[in-house]
């Protein structure tokens, strides 16, 4: 695997904690662990229809990914906040696939470790 993927901007991640690759691995694994969660709680909100939880969720999340550099996991995170917040609820389910895609790109991508510091 590249230094770069599409998914996570390893390099600038890098560079954001300073070369601090023990900061970075550290990021990595809680970032690594809190996506299912994050996504089943989306989901549970997608499902009831409760669009404030929704849009309370991915804002978090879109957040959570910017910070590590998972730009496009931030723009879908943004799109389903920006959808709920509007109540566009005919546009959820579109939104939710492709953040769910993203989720699981960025999943694979820090799931995998290599010799180059993440």
């Amino acid at each position: 695997m590249s230094i770069t993927s599409p998914s996570i901007d390893k390099v600038k991640l890098l560079e954001r904690c300073l070369g601090n690759s023990a900061l970075v691995e550290k990021l990595r694994i809680a970032f690594l662990s809190s996506l299912p969660s994050e996504r089943h709680l989306l989901q549970d909100a997608i499902e009831i229809c409760d669009l404030s939880s929704v849009a309370r969720i991915a804002h978090k999340l879109r957040g959570t990914a910017s910070n590590m550099c998972a730009i496009p996991l931030s723009e879908a995170a943004h799109q389903v906040e920006r959808v709920a917040r509007n109540n566009e609820i005919d546009l959820i389910a579109e939104r939710w696939w492709d953040l769910n895609q993203q989720i699981e790109k960025s999943i694979d991508a820090l799931s995998v470790r290599d010799s180059n510091p993440l």
